[in-house]
């Protein structure tokens, strides 16, 4: 799947609010509800996520999230760092419990230095597992 195409399939999913819509970034608001069908597009895509909700972030975790306003434990943050491009979800819920921003993006230069592969954790798995 290409990133192109893990966009189109966020669509396919009923969504309360599409705020931004370009090539490179997506950003709606799911309800909570409909929230399981996007993480299993994005397991797809990313793998597990590099930080998931209700979770403490690692310290590289903070490092991909810094430059985009940082991440909270309750907040979800995938990654894949490609050698050129860095692709990002982050999923930050609502205090209504109700309702999540999804943020789908890339940026071309990525925020900290990482090994390619299928998701960043991939290089560090090796050593907590």
């Amino acid at each position: 799947m290409t990133f192109v195409e893990l966009l189109k399939q966020i669509k396919t999913v009923e969504l309360h609010e599409i705020r931004v819509d370009l090539p490179e970034k997506l950003e709606v608001v799911s309800t909570n509800q409909n929230l399981s069908q996007l993480t299993a597009f994005f397991d797809q895509f990313f793998g597990k996520p590099l930080k998931a909700p209700n979770e403490f972030p690692s310290g590289i975790a903070k490092k991909y999230a810094g430059p985009y306003g940082g991440i909270r434990s309750d907040q979800t943050l995938y990654c894949l760092h490609d050698g050129e491009v860095c692709s990002f979800v982050m999923i930050w819920p609502w205090s209504d419990n109700m309702l999540s921003t999804v943020k789908i993006f890339q940026d071309k230069v990525a925020p900290v230095s990482a090994p390619s592969g299928k998701a960043v954790q991939s290089f560090f798995k090796r050593f907590f597992e």
